[in-house]
């Protein structure tokens, strides 16, 4: 944040490695602390839509019948709306800021997980190995979490990890519309 007129608008040297903005302050560690921010709230977003889809979508499936069919028309509901333009709408109602972008971005983007994690579950749910394991006694959400979830780990965690940049360009899109990230962070 230091000011420094004199060394305003110098070219990449080996002080500065990017050189300096209008206010002579260092553009490569104003971007290093920039993106610090940036991963750092994306990865707290998909870690709680993981979370979050993942539970609503292996409790859907697992529960199967009418809450099956509730919790899926809610989750079609938020995915008929452009993703990024309900983002905005929620970020609207909430104010600028990183936490109400990080709250409009989770709002939007754990469908995704929910339905995902929806589909292996089904897949799971009748195989043999699940039928072992009632014979053995398992049984309700005990069931679900030691033998079925694990297996939806590797497919989830690949999908968190495409999603970490597409929230990145969320996060930066809501702070350019002014809904994000404001000055000076």
């Amino acid at each position: 944040y230091a000011v420094n007129m004199d060394s305003a608008f110098l070219p990449p040297c080996r002080e500065y490695i990017f050189g300096t903005d209008n206010l002579g302050r260092c553009v490569f560690c104003r971007i290093a602390a920039g993106s610090l921010e940036s991963i750092l709230s994306a990865v707290i977003v998909v870690a709680a839509v993981t979370l979050f889809g993942m539970t609503v979508g292996a409790l859907s499936a697992f529960a199967g019948g009418a809450a099956d069919s509730i919790m899926m028309k809610i989750t079609l509901v938020f995915q008929a709306f452009p993703s990024f333009v309900l983002a905005i709408a929620i970020g609207a109602v909430l104010g600028s800021g990183t936490l109400n972008a990080m709250i409009a971005l989770i709002a939007v983007y754990w469908t995704t997980y929910a339905r995902l994690s929806r589909s292996m579950v089904l897949s799971y749910k009748n195989d043999n190995y699940i039928k072992a394991a009632k014979l053995y006694g398992a049984k309700g959400i005990s069931l679900l979490a030691k033998y079925i979830t694990p297996n939806t780990a590797g497919t989830m965690a690949v999908t968190a990890a495409q999603d970490v940049g597409n929230v990145i360009l969320s996060m930066s899109a809501l702070s350019f519309i002014g809904l994000g990230a404001q000055r000076p962070t």
